[in-house]
């Protein structure tokens, strides 16, 4: 039976390896990360967390870091229920993306837990169970959703800023906001 599974996987490898030569692609190899080990599999794609928030990876970006408690993240998010689109912020923002502060998942599944996945320019697709969400939120379902219905998150991490960048970005406004303000009173002043 083990070696069932070791000629499963060579012959899977020989024909990956052989389809890529033909279009002369490199196999992409993903490296285990300690969240494999609290994940399964789900349909689609899909790779079910520990907190039932499934996920999917749709590009990898160029960034390096994930967030960290407290950084402010630029995104674009088209938020669903099922088919129906309840939130897209890039209509509403004018082709710009939202600033969310990080910060701790205020219910158990919600999309704050996935974005810590995330680095910067990659596009993900998070989902959960309209069911489950309501139920830890302590909150009715709308009654025009059907039953097994998933609210689907679609998400493009744009900018990570640390939340020393923030600080330094804020105290920056106000400098040049008092500078301002000076320079009006100088101006009245002289009138």
């Amino acid at each position: 039976m083990k070696y069932a599974s070791l000629v499963l996987t060579g012959c899977a490898l020989l024909l990956a390896t052989a389809g890529n030569a033909q279009t002369k692609k490199k196999p992409v190899v993903k490296k285990p990360t300690a969240q494999s080990k609290t994940v399964a599999n789900v349909s689609g794609g899909f790779v079910k967390g520990a907190d039932n928030l499934e996920h999917k990876i749709v590009v990898r970006g160029k960034g390096l870091t994930t967030p960290k408690m407290g950084d402010m993240l630029q995104l674009h998010i088209v938020q669903k229920i099922d088919d129906s689109t309840m939130l897209n912020t890039a209509k509403t923002n004018m082709g710009k993306p939202i600033d969310v502060a990080m910060q701790q998942s205020m219910i158990k599944g919600d999309l704050m837990g996935g974005l810590t996945l995330l680095k910067e320019g990659d596009s993900a697709i998070f989902r959960v169970r309209l069911d489950t969400l309501a139920a830890r939120a302590k909150q009715p379902k709308p009654e025009w959703v059907g039953p097994n219905a998933y609210v689907i998150w679609e998400v493009r991490l744009v900018k990570i800023k640390t939340k020393e960048e923030v600080q330094a970005e804020a105290a920056k406004m106000q400098a040049e906001a008092a500078a301002k303000a000076d320079e009006i009173w100088t101006n009245a002043e002289l009138c």
